[in-house]
């Protein structure tokens, strides 16, 4: 079924048949970047606002805004955007301007660089860890997601 939003197709497309924590509400994800101090790419919030958080294939699942948190009592099947920004803010070197959005699970944390954002309201996905030092792999939160559907996108670096 066709929407009037393409990220919403797209991300449609991308996500059929994999795990995804459930909406956001709109009050949620506007309270989140209020608390982060940023604005989320189109693409990035319309994911949030329909799926929450999500898995893509091996090793990439999408933080997001689910209703579990770190501090819960069973440990969370989502993790929490606001909960992994926090752990790097405590424990290393984390500017506001990246958001994380990722990690491959060996030390590279995917990022979405939220102070290039383009007139089109995207903005570009970087990496940063062990052999990535701030290195773009996708103009968008939906390009990495796609490139993320055909292979590792750290792996074209």
């Amino acid at each position: 079924m066709s929407g009037a939003d393409p990220n919403l197709d797209t991300l449609n497309r991308i996500l059929a048949g994999r795990d995804c924590a459930g909406p956001t509400p709109d009050d949620v994800v506007s309270a989140a970047e209020a608390t982060l101090g940023v604005n989320f790419p189109a693409s990035y919030r319309v994911f949030l606002l329909h799926f929450g958080a999500g898995a893509l294939p091996a090793p990439y699942d999408l933080h997001g805004l689910p209703t579990c948190r770190a501090s819960d009592a069973a440990p969370p099947a989502w993790s929490h955007l606001l909960d992994v920004d926090a752990q790097l803010r405590r424990y290393g070197d984390h500017p506001q301007k990246f958001l994380p959005i990722a990690s491959d699970g060996c030390g590279v944390t995917i990022f979405l660089h939220v102070s290039r954002m383009s007139g089109s309201n995207e903005c570009p996905v970087v990496a940063r860890g062990p052999g990535f030092d701030d290195v773009d792999i996708a103009p968008s939160f939906l390009a990495f997601a796609e490139a993320a559907m055909s292979g590792d996108p750290l792996a074209a670096i």
